[in-house]
Protein backbone atom coordinates (compact mmCIF):
# COMPACT_ATOMS: atom_id res chain seq x y z
CA UNK A 1 0.00 0.00 0.00
CA UNK A 2 1.32 3.47 -0.87
CA UNK A 3 2.47 6.09 1.67
CA UNK A 4 -0.07 8.60 2.46
CA UNK A 5 1.30 11.63 1.16
CA UNK A 6 -0.82 13.76 3.30
CA UNK A 7 -0.88 14.51 7.62
CA UNK A 8 -4.75 13.27 9.11
CA UNK A 9 -6.70 16.55 8.08
CA UNK A 10 -10.72 17.06 9.44
CA UNK A 11 -13.15 19.43 8.51
CA UNK A 12 -16.43 20.40 10.22
CA UNK A 13 -19.56 23.02 9.13
CA UNK A 14 -19.67 25.45 11.86
CA UNK A 15 -22.99 24.61 13.09
CA UNK A 16 -21.49 20.67 13.43
CA UNK A 17 -18.59 22.39 15.51
CA UNK A 18 -21.15 24.44 17.62
CA UNK A 19 -23.99 21.59 18.42
CA UNK A 20 -20.70 19.15 19.39
CA UNK A 21 -18.29 21.75 21.67
CA UNK A 22 -17.16 18.61 23.50
CA UNK A 23 -15.34 17.52 20.04
CA UNK A 24 -11.74 18.16 19.93
CA UNK A 25 -9.60 17.65 16.89
CA UNK A 26 -6.33 16.06 19.42
CA UNK A 27 -8.52 13.19 20.52
CA UNK A 28 -8.40 12.06 16.40
CA UNK A 29 -4.78 12.70 15.61
CA UNK A 30 -5.48 15.24 13.74
CA UNK A 31 -2.95 18.19 12.62
CA UNK A 32 -5.16 20.44 10.90
CA UNK A 33 -8.97 21.53 11.32
CA UNK A 34 -10.51 23.35 9.06
CA UNK A 35 -14.37 24.95 9.48
CA UNK A 36 -16.72 25.36 6.78
CA UNK A 37 -19.91 27.80 6.53
CA UNK A 38 -21.75 25.26 4.24
CA UNK A 39 -21.89 21.41 3.51
CA UNK A 40 -21.29 22.12 -0.09
CA UNK A 41 -17.49 24.37 0.76
CA UNK A 42 -17.17 21.57 3.25
CA UNK A 43 -17.36 18.62 0.36
CA UNK A 44 -15.35 20.60 -2.01
CA UNK A 45 -12.40 21.36 0.36
CA UNK A 46 -12.53 17.50 1.53
CA UNK A 47 -11.99 16.73 -2.87
CA UNK A 48 -9.28 19.02 -3.22
CA UNK A 49 -7.20 18.51 -0.51
CA UNK A 50 -7.71 14.17 -0.53
CA UNK A 51 -5.40 11.54 -2.32
CA UNK A 52 -8.76 9.34 -2.41
CA UNK A 53 -12.10 8.48 -0.08
CA UNK A 54 -12.81 6.25 2.18
CA UNK A 55 -16.27 5.44 3.76
CA UNK A 56 -16.20 4.20 7.02
CA UNK A 57 -19.82 2.97 8.34
CA UNK A 58 -22.14 5.59 8.76
CA UNK A 59 -25.26 7.67 8.44
CA UNK A 60 -26.93 9.60 5.92
CA UNK A 61 -24.24 12.18 6.26
CA UNK A 62 -21.37 9.45 5.38
CA UNK A 63 -24.29 8.17 2.40
CA UNK A 64 -24.44 12.25 1.20
CA UNK A 65 -19.82 12.22 0.74
CA UNK A 66 -20.02 8.81 -0.40
CA UNK A 67 -22.34 9.03 -3.18
CA UNK A 68 -21.34 12.81 -4.60
CA UNK A 69 -17.52 11.32 -4.45
CA UNK A 70 -18.92 8.34 -6.71
CA UNK A 71 -20.93 10.87 -8.77
CA UNK A 72 -18.13 13.29 -9.45
CA UNK A 73 -16.08 10.02 -10.32
CA UNK A 74 -18.75 8.98 -12.91
CA UNK A 75 -18.54 12.39 -14.36
CA UNK A 76 -14.88 12.79 -14.34
CA UNK A 77 -14.64 15.69 -11.97
CA UNK A 78 -11.76 13.81 -10.07
CA UNK A 79 -10.17 10.11 -10.77
CA UNK A 80 -8.88 9.54 -7.11
CA UNK A 81 -9.91 5.50 -5.70
CA UNK A 82 -12.91 5.32 -3.54
CA UNK A 83 -13.59 3.02 -1.16
CA UNK A 84 -15.81 1.48 1.74
CA UNK A 85 -14.75 0.06 4.79
CA UNK A 86 -17.50 -2.77 4.64
CA UNK A 87 -16.82 -3.46 8.76
CA UNK A 88 -18.84 -6.76 9.97
CA UNK A 89 -20.94 -6.38 6.62
CA UNK A 90 -22.30 -2.88 6.99
CA UNK A 91 -22.01 -1.87 3.23
CA UNK A 92 -23.88 -5.21 2.36
CA UNK A 93 -27.14 -3.80 2.01
CA UNK A 94 -26.20 -0.94 0.19
CA UNK A 95 -24.13 -3.03 -1.97
CA UNK A 96 -27.36 -4.78 -2.85
CA UNK A 97 -29.05 -1.57 -3.81
CA UNK A 98 -26.38 -0.46 -5.89
CA UNK A 99 -26.55 -4.08 -7.49
CA UNK A 100 -29.97 -3.96 -8.21
CA UNK A 101 -29.44 -0.62 -9.70
CA UNK A 102 -27.24 -2.36 -12.06
CA UNK A 103 -29.23 -4.75 -13.19
CA UNK A 104 -32.23 -2.77 -14.09
CA UNK A 105 -30.10 -0.68 -16.25
CA UNK A 106 -30.08 2.82 -14.01
CA UNK A 107 -26.29 2.13 -13.24
CA UNK A 108 -23.45 1.36 -15.59
CA UNK A 109 -21.40 -1.38 -14.21
CA UNK A 110 -18.17 0.49 -15.22
CA UNK A 111 -19.27 3.19 -12.84
CA UNK A 112 -19.27 0.78 -9.72
CA UNK A 113 -15.45 -0.06 -9.99
CA UNK A 114 -14.49 3.00 -7.93
CA UNK A 115 -16.43 1.77 -5.18
CA UNK A 116 -16.32 -1.80 -4.92
CA UNK A 117 -12.65 -2.06 -6.74
CA UNK A 118 -14.48 -4.75 -9.13
CA UNK A 119 -14.85 -4.96 -12.63
CA UNK A 120 -17.75 -6.62 -12.55
CA UNK A 121 -20.85 -6.85 -10.08
CA UNK A 122 -21.51 -10.38 -10.79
Amino acid sequence: MPACRRRPTGSRRRRFRLLRSGWRRWSLGLTELHITETMHQRKAMMAQLSDGFIALPGGFGTFDELFEILTWAQLSVHNKPVGVLDAGGFYQPLRALVEHAVSEGLVLVMNTAPWWGLSTLS
